[in-house]
């Protein structure tokens, strides 16, 4: 089987196809016009003419452009039926005929087999008799409705007169039956809103439910104020007798007697005059107090005065004190420095004699049966010396290179530390310097110019210049051959 009948058979245009003659077979006219009846009738003819004629086409001999545009029309012809069978617009079956055509055009072209031709045209016309033969008949059903109708008409009209016409006198039967139903529907209405209201619990309670709530709540209200009535009575008691205590209680005669409301205002009389002591008394007091406070904030502000006066003839010795108190942690920072560098170069030095000390010596010799446990060691001959010193080199090469270092680091510490210890002198002496130099009361004031001078410059200085040049981080071999070259160079010049 070719692939252009393998293409044929499943290309999608066939499913759409059927989907298309399914919507249609379910496709009926609601009315019984001409015209809707026959682009119905035709619509189907033209789809059972293209159906059977699949029959008698080659798929080898149809090119590709044409699977491609039957789907399309095929897909709009059947959106038009889909839109009649919802809407019954019978516009829509004439776009689908109108795809109808272009899909005839399609296909014409390609119906080889006369057989397959007139089998096709035969479908076609037997699918618009019958499309016809159903719609006259729905026509000749018509008719006899029809008859029907008429008749009812007729009996009807009888009664149209008793039931609908009516005059000044008399109402008609549908006016007395609307008045007696709305009259009706008035009353159920009201029965069922009296209903519910009063016996049916819904979005708000019905009246029988809030009686019977109210009840409970009534019940409960009047256990609680019977209640608050013996507690009421029994504080009432106790107030009649805390009134008798206070105000006292009628004799026989009627007069008030006991009670302690003399008492009581005798009592307020001396509050009140014990609180005009009080008044005066802290009056005079608050006098006082605040005359001491004048006194003390004066004497306050005296001192303050005198201690900013200090404070602002000490600041030139504080600025000194603070530069020259630097100085001296920085002098002392290179003290551990100096010891380690110290210790270093000492060690190595010690190392050094001791490796060559022990070269020199034989430690527990057994010789003609007597053990010498310390002997020095017979020199040999030239040869063998240096033979002897060219085998220790490779030690005490890289002893003496870090002895030098140490040594050189240990000079560079103390150079520094001299220069921190200069200029912390300087600073500590600056004040009494400026003392000295402000009593000679000179007018000129060079003197002191000169001393800041100094002092600003010895305070610029940066002690880390004097090591410029100097700070011999090569090797012993490299600084030998630098001085070489040196020499070299000014033996040419």
């Amino acid at each position: 089987m070719s692939r252009w009948i393998v293409n044929f058979d499943n290309d999608v245009f066939k499913t759409t196809w059927e989907d298309l003659k399914a919507k249609l077979d379910i496709s009926e006219v609601d009315e019984t016009t001409a015209t809707s009846v026959e682009e119905l009738a035709r619509l189907k003819k033209v789809i059972v003419f293209i159906d059977n004629a699949f029959e008698g086409i080659d798929p080898e001999l149809i090119p590709a452009s044409f699977i491609t545009n039957f789907n399309t029309q095929t897909t709009e012809c059947r959106n038009q039926i889909i839109s009649y069978n919802s809407n019954k617009n019978i516009g829509h079956i004439t776009n689908a005929n109108n795809n109808a055509d272009n899909l005839l055009s399609y296909i014409r072209p390609y119906l080889l087999s006369p057989d397959a031709l007139k089998k096709s045209l035969l479908g076609a016309i037997r699918a618009y008799a019958s499309e016809i033969d159903k719609h006259l008949g729905k026509i000749t059903d018509t008719e006899a409705e029809y008859k029907k109708v008429k008749n009812f008409r007729e009996e009807i009209e009888e009664y149209y007169d008793v039931l609908f016409a009516s005059d000044d006198e008399n109402e008609s039967i549908k006016l007395q039956i609307a008045t007696l139903l709305e009259d009706s529907e008035e009353k159920y209405n009201a029965l069922n809103k009296f209903h519910a209201e009063t016996l049916v619990d819904g979005v708000n309670e019905s009246t029988q439910t809030t009686i019977t709530e109210a009840k409970k709540d009534i019940l409960r209200d009047v256990k609680e104020t019977n209640e608050k009535l013996v507690d009421v009575s029994a504080k009432i008691e106790k107030l009649n007798k805390f009134y008798t205590k206070i105000f006292g209680s009628e004799d026989e005669n009627g007069k008030i007697t006991g009670g302690l409301e003399k008492e009581l205002e005798q009592k307020i009389k001396d509050l009140e005059s014990f609180k005009s002591k009080q008044e005066k008394t802290y009056n005079e007091e608050m006098t006082s107090r605040l005359e001491s406070l004048k006194k003390y904030e004066q004497d306050q502000q005296t001192n303050n005065k005198n201690l900013y006066e200090q404070i602002e003839s000490l600041l030139p010795g504080a600025t000194s004190a603070g530069l020259a108190k630097a100085y001296q942690d920085m002098k002392e920072s290179f003290d551990k420095p100096i010891k380690y560098w110290n210790i270093t170069f000492i060690s190595i030095v010690s190392i050094m004699f001791i490796s060559t000390f022990i070269s020199f010596v034989d430690i527990g010799i057994v010789k003609d049966n007597t053990t010498t446990w310390f002997a020095f060691k017979q020199m040999g001959d030239f040869t063998s010396t240096l033979n002897s010193l060219l085998f220790k080199l490779p030690l005490y090469a890289p002893l003496i290179w870090l002895a030098i270092f140490a040594s050189k680091r240990r000079s560079e510490n103390q150079r520094l530390q001299q220069e921190y210890a200069h200029k912390e002198a300087l600073a500590k002496s600056y004040v009494s310097y400026k003392m000295q130099i402000d009593e000679l009361k000179q007018e000129d004031k060079k003197l002191l110019e000169k001393l800041l001078d100094s002092s600003i410059d010895t305070v610029a200085h940066n002690a880390s210049v004097s090591l410029d040049q100097k700070h011999g981080d090569s090797t012993p071999v490299q600084e030998t051959i630098k001085m070489f070259v040196e020499q070299v160079t000014k033996l040419k010049g």
